[in-house]
């Protein structure tokens, strides 16, 4: 995977990368890549992390409890 200079590989990043890492320097540099300004990627990247990963619990909970939204 290429990675732009001073981006969120290069923040985050250390071996060994796990999973979250890894995901959100491929998001972050697919943004960098499609002419997203340089300051802006990480935090999209981010966001979109997060939404994923607050959606996934949110969703274990509800059907812990059988409700359905």
């Amino acid at each position: 995977m290429p990675l732009r200079p001073g981006g969120f590989a290069s923040r985050l990043a250390r071996p060994p990368v796990d999973l979250v890492t890894r995901l959100g320097m491929e998001r972050s540099n697919a943004y960098y890549a499609a002419g997203c300004p340089l300051e802006l990627c990480d935090h999209a990247a981010a966001r979109d992390l997060w939404r994923v990963i607050y959606r996934d619990a949110v969703g274990s909970e509800i059907a812990k409890e059988g409700v359905c939204r």
